[in-house]
């Protein structure tokens, strides 16, 4: 396994990143943020592609950049890089293109490297084929054959399967992620997009202007997002600014427009109360996490709030369909469309929203604990 240390100062593109990789425990680290965050960026530098301004990079103990001098040549990293464009070659078959970086093999050798890689790309009947013959998604299979051919000890993917439409975009990641698990090759992917952060990622690192800002588990840096800037970069549908005003019980009370809500307590790790009364936070509601019922109160003991609303909005999101509601405050709902059939749901309908009190996460606005 990898372990990669990254210490960049790239003041041309406004990045100053601590990135500390062990694939060891995560084998696909994702960064994620906007578009000009500084993703592309970080990963181009972890290749030896752009030099740094400060900072340093190391790999297993072994030097690859420090301060302003390249102490290793992108050549000599062993490292596979998947560009979004996929970067083929048009003048060479398949099979060439997958053949360019074997250089130092015996025939016997190459030609087995390159049948294992296109099969673990799933293009191994696109051998014979000529580059300009491929679809997009057959393309970007051949270039991710030809990235791990050569057997790299770290893989770097930049968006890759933004220019494919998107049932080849989920076929991808899902053969991708497989790949990469079965093969055991490190991996650092670099992407804005949700869902495909959710479906490649051990380890997600968002970026927000040029600064790492939250490290952790998918689940972790969805759900419990540790800032306001984090909870925009990850879409957390209800953020509104609430109020603490008591502590009981293992529950938070906090105050939003008039609406009392809950939010399940926990303590930090010092064991003290993340807020008290008087706090002014900022309320993170997933729309995946709000439940909706007509026909008076809802019979799920279980959920903590339980408010009246009326739909403002309806909208296919995806497979899903989302509901836009006033509770006092704008909250959203993510549902089924046979659900909504069930429901009879239309602009003006009233419902009760029902949410979890863990399904509320509180971010201190002051000092930006999160709890």
């Amino acid at each position: 396994m990898t372990t990669i240390t990254v210490s960049a100062h790239i003041q041309r593109h406004i990045v100053d990143a601590d990135l500390e990789i062990d694939a060891a425990s995560a084998l696909v680290t994702v960064l994620f943020g906007p578009s000009g965050s500084g993703k592309t960026t970080i990963l181009r530098a972890l290749a030896g592609l752009d030099p740094l301004d400060a900072g340093s990079i190391t790999c297993d103990g072994e030097v690859w950049n420090e301060e302003q001098r390249i102490v290793v040549p992108a050549r000599r990293r062993e490292i596979g890089y998947l560009f979004q464009d996929h970067a083929l070659f048009p003048h060479l078959d398949v099979r060439a293109n997958v053949a360019y970086g074997l250089t130092r093999q015996q025939r016997e050798d190459k030609e087995s490297r390159i049948s294992r890689a296109l099969s673990a790309a799933g293009a191994a009947h696109l051998i014979d084929r000529h580059v300009r013959d491929l679809s997009g998604g057959e393309a970007q299979r051949v270039a991710l054959a030809r990235s791990i051919a050569p057997g790299p000890r770290l893989l770097l993917l930049d968006e890759p399967f933004s220019s494919l439409d998107s049932p080849t975009r989920t076929r991808l990641r899902t053969d991708v992620r497989g790949m990469l698990l079965e093969t055991g090759t490190p991996a650092i992917v670099v992407t804005h997009d949700r869902a495909e952060a959710l479906a490649l990622a051990d380890r997600i690192c968002v970026i927000v202007d040029g600064r790492i800002r939250q490290v952790g588990t998918p689940q972790q840096v969805f759900d419990r997002p540790s800032d306001p800037s984090v909870a925009a970069v990850v879409g957390v549908e209800t953020a509104v600014l609430g109020e603490v005003t008591g502590v009981r019980d293992g529950v938070t009370d906090v105050m939003v427009r008039g609406v009392n809500l809950v939010a399940a307590r926990e303590l930090d790790s010092d064991n003290s109360l993340p807020h008290t009364i008087g706090t002014e936070v900022l309320i993170c509601i997933r729309a995946e996490d709000v439940s909706l019922s007509v026909g008076g109160e809802d019979a799920i003991s279980s959920q903590r709030n339980r408010l009246t609303s009326r739909v403002t909005n309806i909208a296919q999101d995806g497979p899903l369909v989302r509901v836009d509601l006033d509770a006092g405050f704008g909250l959203s709902s993510y549902i089924t469309r046979p659900a909504l059939e069930d429901l009879e749901l239309a602009p003006g309908s009233i419902v009760t929203a029902s949410f979890k009190g863990q399904s509320v996460h509180l971010i201190d606005r002051a000092t930006q604990h999160h709890s």
